[in-house]
């Protein structure tokens, strides 16, 4: 029975999120924009402290999407922090403001979980588990919310093949190659899809 109430908390945490993040990408977007804090990273810091749930409450009583304590969201002027734009907001001021103070982003993401002093005291990450962990954890999403992102935008990047003199004429990359048309272009791969299956 845990077993299978641990695979359904996988499935759910895998798939929430997705459906969670289209529904905050513009307050995602616009704190990113507002604020000069990669969009991968606010997204990344939302996925690992709250799943994208917007209700969410810690144990010490951390809120909202960025997981807001009371005293830091009253400091940044969040007055609900179960508003997701509100949250995002604040919760990028309050990371942007970590990395004008700290040097490296494992040093900013420790001071956003632990808190700047904790990372002063100690000259570093904090030697908590829990802390490390986190550090981890966000930079492993970030990475790969990063490549994501590259790959998307080289997809769309793709250049249009470009036509040549007659409408269904392709141009080659190569200005020396001339045009081929679609039929000679269909023509080559069945010749090529017989050649390899002989």
């Amino acid at each position: 029975m845990r077993r299978a109430l641990f695979a359904l908390a996988l499935v759910t945490a895998t798939v929430a999120p997705a459906a969670a993040f289209d529904l905050y990408r513009s307050e995602i977007d616009g704190a990113s924009q507002r604020h000069g804090v990669p969009v991968e990273l606010i997204e990344a810091i939302i996925r690992v402290e709250s799943d994208g749930n917007r209700w969410a409450v810690s144990r010490t009583g951390a809120r909202g999407l960025m997981q807001l304590m009371p005293g830091t969201a009253a400091l940044l002027g969040v007055r609900d922090s179960f508003d997701p734009r509100q949250n995002i907001d604040g919760g990028v001021r309050h990371l942007t403001a970590l990395i004008e103070r700290f040097d490296t982003l494992p040093l900013v993401l420790a001071a956003y979980h632990a808190g700047a002093g904790a990372v002063t005291t100690y000259g570093g990450i904090p030697p908590y588990p829990e802390t490390r962990s986190y550090v981890a954890r966000v930079l492993d999403v970030y990475a790969d919310l990063s490549r994501r992102s590259d790959s998307s935008a080289a997809e769309r990047k793709k250049p249009e093949p470009k036509r040549g003199a007659g409408s269904d004429a392709l141009a080659s990359a190569d200005p020396l190659m001339p045009p081929i048309t679609r039929a000679e272009l269909d023509a080559l791969v069945r010749a090529a899809s017989k050649f390899e299956k002989d």
